[in-house]
């Protein structure tokens, strides 16, 4: 995976400081304006929860998998729960395509 630092530019971080002086924000709307916003359930067929959360123009969808199983013979009293996240490398460049890995 590529380690990469964010960094702003002068420029860049005196354009934003200048409009936040302003009250303004650099896509236009006011300070205490919000995007637009929706939430969807429901929206995966195989999954047993789902949901899309649409902010703006960016949008998250969510999947639930789950599966009862038998708890291993030394704990029985005990289950186990997994989680992964499999995120578009679009969203970042830090992200890679398909399953996570086994560092995640």
């Amino acid at each position: 995976m590529m380690n990469i630092k964010r960094v702003i530019s002068t420029i860049e971080k005196n354009y934003i400081l200048s409009n936040l002086k302003k009250g303004e924000r650099i896509d236009g709307r006011d300070l205490w304006e919000y995007r637009d916003w929706t939430v969807k359930s429901d929206v995966i067929a195989s999954a047993e929860g789902s949901s899309e959360v649409t902010l703006g123009k960016t949008k998250v969808i969510t999947g639930l998998k789950y599966d009862v199983g038998t708890p291993f013979p030394d704990l029985p009293n005990e289950g186990v729960c997994t989680f992964m996240a499999e995120l578009l490398p679009l969203a970042s460049p830090l992200f890679e395509r398909g399953p996570p890995g086994n560092q995640a």
